[in-house]
């Protein structure tokens, strides 16, 4: 993949080491297969915090207009009586304060006393002189500078709009007559004088974060509350359980064996090789039982879900843990 699609971000970042390749120069499944349970764990915590609205690490996030962009006509989404600037969607991961901070694009001399106008969600939050920035013309930028706002906002997603009132309708007194000019043009032009144009949006925060005290993803959430730390463990379960898509049914299975020992121990004769599975629901069991039968293996419950932990990775029903290699039923049986 080139790039990623419009909108996304990585979940995680991470080069793998020698350490991590085979004698042919590739890189082992497993550690593809445990990075990919990081970024999601990662992508969990991040979706669970934003949705309890109690995400207090401050993020960044950088917009760059469109190269092709004519600002000097209103953008679309944003309200009548402005001119150029930006409108994007952005996620606010908690309550609190952001600070919005926008660059021009260096154009040379352009035509004064505009006001730059911030918008949430089109209602006006923020005017401001455009001074200050823009005095590099080009590529450099020495000499800019930045228009930074600091604006209260309540967790979710909103349309930040910035953007210049259109208070100026005068005709160009430029001696050359030339065409508009777009955004992707950024080489100042003697005698001429333009628009200032919006040409980064950064959006930093939040500070001084707040946990919302209702709405409706806690609502949605935190369908019990437990008032004594005996009552955790089940209302813990209960809000679990109402995340899950209706009438899905879980069972943890399939985990206990590497991949090397899963094939050379399957229909292993005269007694199969157990295979480890976790289940809540009866029926479910019954279904991966069959799968496990299918595959060549004995299958043993281990219990409920809540013993699912003894078959993860280093649990003591795990091959990597204290049993370290396949075991019979009957050692299964005494191992539980």
């Amino acid at each position: 993949m080139e790039k990623l699609p419009e909108g996304k971000q990585p979940a995680l970042r991470v080069m793998p080491m020698p350490a991590d390749a085979n004698q042919n120069g590739d890189i082992f499944g497993g550690w593809i297969m445990a990075q990919v349970d990081i970024a999601g764990g990662t992508a969990a915590g991040r979706i669970a915090r934003m949705a309890v609205g109690f995400w207090k690490s401050p993020t960044e996030a950088a917009y760059i207009s469109p190269g092709d962009t004519s600002q000097t006509e209103r953008i679309e989404g944003l309200p009548l009586g402005t001119r150029g600037g930006m409108a994007i969607r952005h996620l606010f991961p908690s309550n609190g304060e952001y600070k919005i901070s926008v660059a021009n694009f260096g154009l040379g001399r352009f035509i004064p006393n505009e006001k730059l106008a911030f918008f949430i969600d089109n209602e006006l939050v923020e005017t401001r002189d455009y001074r200050g920035v823009g005095l590099t013309a080009a590529n450099a930028a020495d000499n800019d500078g930045t228009i930074d706002v600091i604006i209260p906002l309540k967790a979710g997603s909103h349309l930040v709009g910035v953007t210049f009132l259109a208070e100026n309708f005068r005709p160009s007194l430029d001696l050359i007559r030339q065409y508009d000019r777009k955004s992707l043009e950024d080489n100042p032009i003697p005698q001429l004088e333009y628009h200032p144009a919006v040409g980064t949006i950064r959006i930093r925060g939040p500070f001084t974060a707040t946990r919302p005290e209702d709405s409706r993803s806690l609502r949605k959430v935190y369908i019990c509350q437990p008032t004594a730390a005996e009552q955790e463990g089940p209302c813990a379960k209960q809000i679990l359980a109402a995340l899950l898509p209706p009438g899905a049914r879980l069972v943890k299975a399939f985990g206990t064996l590497s991949a090397p020992t899963l094939s050379a121990a399957a229909r292993r004769e005269p007694e199969r090789a157990v295979q480890f599975y976790a289940a809540d629901d009866a029926a479910a069991g019954d279904l991966v039982a069959d799968l496990i039968l299918a595959g060549g293996y004995e299958p043993v419950r281990v219990g409920g879900l809540d013993q699912s932990i003894r078959i993860e990775m280093f649990g003591d029903l795990h091959e990597y843990g204290a049993l370290g290699r396949p075991v019979t039923k009957a050692e299964a049986l005494q191992a539980i």
